[in-house]
């Protein structure tokens, strides 16, 4: 396993805000980094400015079976593109986050477990995450066995920096627990799943609350914190024009790599789906963040709308553009509160500033 060198600390006396330098692989973080989402790249679309950037491979799996059947497939080709892995974006930095929304110790098969494992590991270039499992359907207890049995399984076998879960749906009960555990076994670089939610009262004071307990050990120096799965906007509303935007505000809480969005699954197999033109339903959906006022825009009636891939890239890096901006200004007086403070989103939603900012 592999320590992560931080070799400056910058926090935020205002927010949880901080600049953390460090150096993973070829790759040196001297920001909030934001990822981009293989789903939405392809060889022929890639506008992104540098092979430094980072690539977010995230999957949910949802049953036991498809891990067994990418451990007993003989096709190379399967079990990469299972991974979504793309030989155009072996260059890049790579992150590989999976969520299973099942219980692999209740099948009590750790063989096929351990290969999937093997899998996860190679598939894994740059760093090592360990997969979250949806908090519904297991224990808190069975949740840090399977942590652990994954850490162990990886912590003698490779030089990749190993990152651990934490699911923005867990109790604060199960987060005093879950976190004191991680402080005790030494586990400092952190995953935030938040599976769909976005950072809002809830969500800010978990992560608050973490922050509090690595501080209580004084070991939040040492920790870096990835938050993905994030719903894009706090308040959804297809009618309004603008929406406030949920993802940006990682920075602000902390997370040293922001990762992708992702809607909560909403599914009840009683009831009957119309078929629905995903072209009328993307019109209202597509949006642009607008880093003047943190909100997530419609086009206008007379601006072309960017097709789904390349509006979810752009917003991947007009949210990048936007986190240098914060770095910018934080460095030049080392509080980000004053900045935020006059950006429309907290004037208009007064409640969001109580967010993340101290």
């Amino acid at each position: 396993m592999s320590e992560i060198n931080i070799k400056e600390y910058i926090p935020d006396k205002t927010s949880q805000f901080n600049i953390k330098r460090f150096r993973i692989g070829n790759k040196t973080f001297d920001m909030p980094e934001k990822t981009f989402d293989i789903k939405f790249l392809n060889k022929s679309f890639v506008n992104l400015s540098n092979k430094k950037e980072i690539i977010e491979i995230s999957k949910y799996i949802k049953d036991f079976s498809q891990i067994k059947s990418i451990v007993s497939s003989e096709d190379d080709k399967r079990i990469d593109n299972f991974f979504q892995d793309k030989k155009w974006a072996s260059e890049f930095f790579n992150i590989v986050s999976l969520t299973f929304r099942f219980n692999p110790l209740s099948e009590q098969d750790n063989m096929t477990l351990d290969s999937f494992l093997e899998y996860l590991y190679s598939h894994s270039k740059d760093i090592l995450i360990i997969p979250n499992i949806t908090k519904k359907i297991i224990s808190l207890g069975d949740y840090i066995k399977f942590i652990d049995y994954c850490y162990d399984f990886f912590k003698e076998m490779n030089s990749k920096p190993i990152f651990v879960p934490i699911s923005m749906r867990l109790s604060m009960e199960g987060i005093n627990t879950l976190v004191e555990h991680y402080i005790k076994k030494g586990y400092h670089y952190i995953w935030f799943d938040f599976e769909g939610k976005p950072i809002n009262k809830s969500t800010s004071a978990r992560i608050r609350r973490i922050r509090r307990l690595l501080d209580s050990k004084d070991v939040f120096r040492e920790s870096i914190f990835y938050f993905t799965n994030i719903k894009r906007e706090i308040l959804s509303n297809i009618k309004s024009q603008n929406t406030p935007s949920s993802d940006i505000l990682s920075s602000i809480g902390g997370a040293s790599i922001i990762g992708i969005n992702r809607e909560p699954q909403r599914f009840n197999p009683n009831v009957k789906t119309e078929k629905i033109d995903q072209k009328e339903i993307w019109k209202h959906k597509a949006r642009f963040f607008d880093a003047q006022t943190y909100y997530y825009k419609k086009f206008g009636e007379q601006e072309s709308i960017e097709p789904k891939n390349i509006n979810i890239t752009n917003n991947s890096s007009r949210i990048k553009k936007e986190l240098q901006n914060q770095t910018n200004i934080f460095l030049e007086n080392f509080k980000m509160k004053d900045y935020i403070l006059k950006k429309p989103i907290i004037s208009e939603n007064p409640f969001i500033s109580k967010l993340l900012l101290n």
